[in-house]
């Protein structure tokens, strides 16, 4: 199943739209700032990264190492910019 997007995961980071930031603000407040949320099959992280300075924690899953590793780095630039 890994295998189904090997090679995937930069187009994924890259070229696929990002999700509205009114989208975004609408799971965290329906989460709320305490919570801790799963996001299954995140892929390179599209949800996971925008959504977790609204909340508590975002535990990232995916069966695809490339995708999880993709995320990792994203995740650590926009760290980097804060």
């Amino acid at each position: 199943m890994a295998d189904l997007f090997g090679g995937a995961a930069p187009y994924y980071a890259k070229y696929r739209t990002d999700h509205e930031d009114r989208a975004i603000e609408h799971l965290a407040r329906t989460f709320g700032p305490d919570s801790t949320v799963l996001d299954l099959g995140c892929g390179p992280g599209t949800v996971a990264i925008p959504l977790a300075p609204g909340v508590r924690e975002v535990l990232a899953v995916d069966p695809d190492e490339e995708m999880l590793e993709t995320g990792r780095r994203l995740a650590a630039e926009v760290r980097s910019i804060r």
